[in-house]
């Protein structure tokens, strides 16, 4: 009786250690949210760009949704509220490896902070409105883009709509991001504006 007891409770323990290795799944919220939660990541701006992208990330709201404070520059410049949802993280034997998550920030705090407008204004794409005559092909005949524009001092952001990141880890608290195109709104324009793919370095604090 003693040795099935055992068994049993044996059993039952080895079902609980099974339990709480499994939290590798892209669905576990909890697995998710700790990789960002209640620390501040830099999203470095490229080397054209003004300032880095700075989110103070809080506790969980539901799911995979966290908090989240939103500077430009500095951590210690003019900041607005707003969420990340975590979509999903991959974390290995050496740590984290890999994680994506969806920015929503009220931008209307900040919208006319020069970092602010510098970060996201210097990748505007204005090749929807730009001609597309011949000359735009080049050898192979394929268009070129035109290079990125930039708002003037008297513009601001409106409206930043919510945008995905891709982050890919090289050590346990940096490594390379890519923001998927970012649609704004201007103040002085009806029509959503892109801007391009930005990609750049990051790190945890």
């Amino acid at each position: 009786m003693n040795k099935t007891l055992f068994s049993v409770g044996a059993l039952i323990a080895g079902c609980f250690t099974l339990t709480s290795c499994s939290g590798g799944s892209e669905n576990n919220a909890e697995q998710n949210v700790g990789v960002l939660s209640g620390r501040t990541l830099c999203l470095q701006a490229p080397n054209s760009a003004v300032g880095s992208m700075f989110i103070q990330v809080g506790d969980r709201i539901s799911g995979n949704v966290c908090k989240a404070r939103f500077s430009f520059g500095a951590r210690s410049s003019a900041s607005s509220d707003g969420t990340i949802t975590i979509e999903q993280s991959t974390k290995g034997d050496k740590g984290w490896e890999a994680c994506d998550f969806t920015f929503h920030l009220n931008e209307t705090e900040i919208s006319e902070e020069v970092e602010f407008k510098g970060f996201f204004g210097a990748y505007l794409d204005f090749t929807g409105s730009s001609s597309s005559s011949g000359d735009s092909e080049d050898g192979d005949g394929e268009e070129e883009s035109s290079s990125a524009g930039s708002i003037d001092s008297d513009s601001y952001i409106i409206a930043v709509l919510e945008t995905r990141v891709r982050m890919k880890f090289n050590t346990s608290n940096t490594g390379e991001y890519t923001m998927e195109p970012t649609t704004v709104y201007l103040d002085d324009t009806e029509e959503p504006v892109q801007t391009y793919v930005i990609k750049g370095g990051f790190y945890l604090e």
